[in-house]
């Protein structure tokens, strides 16, 4: 219907496009309506979005389909892009999605996908039973709020008859995510508090917040989130509540003169057309609500006049709604991407060594799920220790393991990494028993005092021990593991010593550097991704036999040419 035109201020070509319908219900989808396709720059590659006119084009929101608003004057196009690519698009090429790139007829594809998205939009078959369960687009901007819900919390709201109350939200950091902590009634009962990691519950960075509990997704038909007041009162309403009612009490605790949020909670399914299984929270910043603190002319300083104003100003119908974005920070949900077995993922860790190697190793532990662990280690953070280390220059100067224990419960929010600054096994008795309780002793140390003093110790219930090694130069990596009450210290030595005697004759007249000035600072070269290299290989071999029982075993490990490690030896 007109010219490829540029758009300077979406810097993107875009031309309008009449298309054509049979369709089934036209007054969701007319037969004829104006779209745009507007095209990357680099076209045939890059990402192309077809978007309804604001002029002749559709004005309901669907499903797979962005919130369709017009709110953009600089261009003639609303702002509801429709889906009309595979599921798994998200994936590229590991997808499903045949979305031809690249190709002269990809405008063509995107043509004929379009039809095909009207025809099952106008016969309400754009989602069908089965299909993953996707939420409405709220144009949310990026400040987080994460909490966690699952099936069993689940089963505990469903107990509940309360539909609103107060949460307790704390900030990670200044300018970070929030996390609601802990959920209670209007009287201030806890209802459910959620377990957390140390970075969570060591927060004190405190706020209340408001939470409504809905029957449904408060959506206005056929899938549109409301971006106003009365947009949300509407579609409260169509769930048989009235907003109005609820806002004036959950809004009651928050008129302090202080900014809060509000959580509007609603059940949800895994999968269309199966039943809720989980809650989804859904966030919003409230406006700075009357109070004592602010009062408006011409209202009475009181509860009902503090909602007569609010009502009449930050909460009237056509005020926008300041949607923030809401993340099930739940195990099971922040681990989709890759996690380690459960019987890895359920061990505690007791972490001997905070160097290189260990900072490797307990990272990629803790990012894959093993969240419960105490970290020993009495040497502080040097410059030096950063060609190979995790830890980063803020943190020179510092107890090793104190800065690792922060790092560590910052990679996940269920971590529960402990710190213990001390010479292993020279521990207080209530360290000591912090460390018997563990199930999985991993060292790192490189030291045979340590290992010495694990054969000392008896763990009464039996653990896994692995003890992790470099060799001189870096040339070998040694992994021995073995289960029990005590670490078999001499059969370590018979295995591992003809190794120990390769390593030295094959540097034999190599001549470490040394850092620093004196006697005491001798060190091997190592490069970064080599000590990652061997720390995968250590992670991937704990994963492996994390749940079996055996005899124990040495696993020599160097790394080939290009870096990447390969075993040279087993004695299991």
């Amino acid at each position: 219907m007109g010219e490829l035109v540029w758009h300077e201020e979406d810097q993107r070509w875009a031309f309008p496009v009449e298309l054509k319908v049979e369709s089934k219900n036209h007054d969701l989808i007319p037969a004829l309506s104006t779209w745009y396709f507007i095209l990357d720059p680099r076209y045939p590659w890059g990402e192309i979005e077809i978007c309804p006119a604001i002029d002749g084009g559709i004005k309901l929101t669907f499903h797979h389909q962005d919130r369709n608003d017009a709110d953009d004057s600089k261009v003639p196009w609303r702002s509801g892009d429709i889906c009309v690519r595979a599921p798994a698009f998200a994936l590229d090429r590991l997808g499903n999605d045949s979305d031809p790139k690249g190709s002269p007829s990809r405008l063509l594809w995107y043509v004929e996908r379009a039809v095909e998205w009207l025809a099952r939009a106008s016969d309400g078959t754009l989602v069908r039973p089965g299909d993953d369960f996707e939420l409405p687009q709220w144009k949310a901007r990026p400040a987080t709020v994460g909490f966690v819900e699952d099936a069993e919390a689940f089963k505990v709201w469903a107990s509940f008859s309360d539909h609103m109350g107060t949460a307790e939200i704390v900030q990670i950091a200044a300018g970070g995510p929030w996390v609601a902590r802990r959920f209670a009634s209007i009287q201030g009962a806890t209802l459910i508090e959620p377990s957390w990691g140390r970075l969570v519950e060591g927060s004190k960075a405190v706020k209340s917040a408001g939470w409504l509990r809905l029957p449904s997704v408060p959506i206005l038909p056929p899938y549109r989130a409301p971006a106003v007041w009365g947009d949300l009162a509407a579609a409260v309403d169509a769930l048989g509540l009235r907003l109005d009612d609820l806002l004036q009490q959950v809004l009651k605790p928050l008129r302090d003169g202080e900014p809060h949020i509000l959580l509007l909670g609603f059940p949800v399914p895994l999968r269309v057309g199966e039943e809720p299984s989980q809650m989804h929270w859904q966030p919003l910043q409230l406006p700075l609500l009357s109070s004592l603190k602010k009062l408006k002319n011409g209202f009475r300083a009181n509860d009902a006049g503090f909602w007569s104003a609010d009502k009449a100003t930050v909460l009237a119908p056509r005020q926008k709604i300041d949607w923030m974005t809401g993340r099930n920070w739940s195990q099971a949900e922040i681990s989709t991407r890759g996690r380690f077995s459960s019987a890895l993922r359920t061990k505690r860790v007791l972490y001997l060594g905070a160097g290189a190697v260990g900072s490797a190793v307990s990272e990629l532990l803790v990012r894959g799920g093993v969240t419960t662990g105490v970290l020993v280690d009495n040497d502080s953070v040097a410059a030096g220790n950063l060609v190979r280390h995790t830890l980063s220059l803020t943190d020179v100067g510092k107890s090793k393991v104190e800065a690792m224990a922060l790092r560590l419960n910052g990679l996940n929010p269920h971590a529960k990494i402990e710190a213990l600054s001390a010479h292993f096994p020279n521990l207080s008795e209530s360290d000591s028993k912090k460390c018997l309780s563990c199930d999985l002793v991993l060292d790192c140390s490189g030291s045979d005092d340590v290992l010495h003093a694990l054969a000392d110790q008896e763990y009464a219930d039996g653990t896994l021990f692995v003890t992790l090694a470099m060799g001189r130069g870096a040339g070998r990596f040694y992994m021995f593991h073995a289960w029990g009450k005590r670490f078999p210290v001499e059969l370590f030595r018979d295995d591992i010593s003809p190794w120990l005697v390769r390593d030295q004759e094959q540097f034999a007249h190599v001549e470490f550097p040394w850092e620093g000035v004196g006697c005491w600072h001798p060190v091997f070269p190592a490069t970064p991704d080599q000590v990652w290299a061997y720390a995968a290989a250590a992670v991937r071999h704990l994963d492996n036999m994390a749940g079996l029982i055996g005899e124990p075993a040495l696993k020599v490990i160097e790394l080939s040419s290009n870096n990447l490690p390969q075993r040279v030896s087993t004695n299991d």
